[in-house]
């Protein structure tokens, strides 16, 4: 008898260890592929190889590419400038100083800013809610703030407002005015109203002639602090300058004259830092930090 009733006893652990390890396994890894994604129709193809027995809903999500495995809720990519569906606070910081008569006689960086509008329209959809301000600098800085228009204008409104901030060429290169600026001035909107996501666009045509090494560099790591170093940086030009007249940077003991090095100081990785030789190229530079070039 006691034989009997042992036997059913292990028959009977046998039949819920075996239902309970298709469940948790086989069946998860299984679904997992299937299961839709928050923002997808069908979720993609899942990531079946992580098989993490959650099953069911699928981790997908994020644009309907159920392959990444993203959580709706990750932070952006910090390649990218932008995110559908998020609300952004941009800062454009655009160099308007003297160099660019000869380095941007046409202003084809006010094109360039023109087409980042238009697409960075398309990137956050027609509902897209992005609060875009502009700050110019030459041997000072100037802030001009466009609350939530920006993307909504039409380009002979953009024209009209923007051209003459974006085309001035005056005196010298301060950058680190812009940033104290841009600083202080974001300080001010996000106390009124905090977006979800916040970038810099910065362009420059060469080094500071403006400041100290501690000053400017002072200034850079407060910003990049300031935005979680979510600085997207384009240069025009790449030739490094003459020392006549020009301060350089140092950090530590290293000068940097090399202008492609201050921006990617200012930036901080190589993947937010486009630099271009000519002014013709530089729609392409500025689009693709939308992924749209």
């Amino acid at each position: 008898m006691k034989q009997i009733i042992f036997a059913c006893l292990c028959s009977f652990y046998f039949l819920a260890c075996s239902e309970k390890s298709d469940f948790n396994g086989s069946n998860a890894v299984r679904d997992s592929g299937k299961g839709k994604g928050p923002n997808s129709s069908d979720g993609g193809v899942g990531d079946s190889s992580i098989g993490d027995g959650t099953g069911g809903d699928g981790t997908g999500g994020d644009g309907g590419d159920g392959s990444l495995g993203k959580d709706a809720n990750a932070p952006i990519d910090a390649s990218a400038f932008a995110k559908k569906g998020e609300s952004l606070d941009a800062y454009l910081i655009v160099d308007v100083s003297g160099s660019l008569r000869t380095s941007d006689p046409d202003c084809l960086r006010f094109e360039a800013i023109k087409s980042f509008k238009n697409s960075l329209k398309q990137v956050l959809g027609d509902s897209g809610d992005a609060r875009v301000s502009l700050v110019t600098f030459s041997n000072t800085a100037d802030f001009k703030s466009t609350s939530n228009d920006f993307i909504g204008l039409t380009d002979d409104e953009f024209r009209s407002k923007y051209r003459s901030d974006i085309c001035r060429n005056d005196s010298n290169t301060n950058p680190a005015a812009a940033f104290d600026l841009t600083v202080k001035k974001m300080d001010e909107l996000q106390r009124i109203e905090k977006k979800k996501v916040t970038s810099v666009l910065f362009f420059t045509d060469g080094v500071p002639t403006v400041g100290t090494s501690k000053q400017i560099l002072s200034s850079a790591d407060a910003i990049k602090a300031k935005v979680n170093s979510r600085i997207f940086s384009v240069l025009l030009g790449s030739e490094k300058p003459k020392l006549s007249g020009i301060n350089p940077l140092f950090i530590g003991k290293t000068p940097i004259v090399d202008p492609l090095e201050f921006v990617k100081y200012v930036a901080g990785s190589d993947d937010r830092v486009k630099s271009v030789t000519n002014a013709e190229a530089l729609k392409q530079a500025f689009l693709a930090f939308l992924g749209a070039s």
